[in-house]
């Protein structure tokens, strides 16, 4: 999907990495003269020719040269390093806490995955002892919501209570449902229960009539299994099912 779209988020350390990023943007246009090549040498079918390839791509490059100059031209001098940058995931997330200014923004590391933070858990530890009991005064924190995000053994080790009255937006008992976990290497993940999930969808089908009865009482409005899906059709626009 990158070598032909380009785009740009793609660099986040979440994503490819700015390394990676900016690679493969060189490596999709390198890739086309190596393909030429080997059109050139390795077929008798010589229409299009071999010189009009390598002019067109030369074409091609010097566009898109141009285009990421006039970009590069364009945007915040800041950022440049984003584009070549070889941090990872876990360095970025650990970034969040060590170079963050304020509690605020330190804490939101504690919002991705448990493995791009373990190097630094006991550091974490520390933080969220001494600072749980004023952040509940502050207007950013919401304790039932960090208290869902938290890896259960993260928790205990926090000394962190959980009420069977804290929900998530699961919508479910915090202790029973919304802070399952998923063991992997034997750590914690926070997962939502696939229950929780299925029973939503389920819960968003509209019913299906079942019976000619019932079907036949819709009146004007009849629905086919298909057309059940579109409350607002008319019967004329009824779709036909296999």
């Amino acid at each position: 999907i990158f070598d032909f779209t380009a785009l740009i988020h793609l660099r986040h350390p979440y994503q490819m990495g700015g390394a990676a990023w900016i690679g493969m943007l060189v490596w999709s246009q390198v890739s086309v003269y190596i393909v030429i090549y080997y059109y050139d040498n390795s077929t008798d079918f010589k229409e299009p020719s071999a010189d009009f390839l390598y002019t067109a791509a030369m074409c091609l490059n010097v566009t898109w040269s141009a285009g990421i100059l006039l970009f590069l031209a364009n945007i915040d001098s800041r950022y440049f390093n984003t584009f070549y940058t070889l941090a990872t995931a876990k360095t970025n997330c650990q970034r969040i806490f060590t170079d963050g200014k304020t509690d605020e923004s330190r804490i939101m590391a504690l919002e991705d995955n448990y493995f791009l933070w373990r190097d630094i858990e006991d550091d974490l530890e520390v933080f969220v002892k001494e600072g749980w009991e004023k952040w509940k005064d502050q207007s950013w924190f919401d304790e039932k919501v960090w208290l869902a995000r938290l890896p259960k053994d993260f928790r205990v080790r926090c000394g962190l209570e959980m009420t069977s009255t804290t929900n998530t937006s699961f919508g479910s008992d915090i202790e029973d449902k919304a802070s399952r976990h998923r063991v992997l290497s034997g750590r914690s993940l926070m997962l939502p229960p696939r229950s929780t999930i299925l029973n939503r969808f389920v819960k968003s089908i509209p019913k299906i009539p079942t019976t000619p009865s019932s079907i036949d009482s819709e009146g004007s409005r009849k629905w086919s299994v298909t057309g059940a899906f579109f409350r607002g059709e008319s019967a004329s626009s009824e779709r036909e099912g296999p």
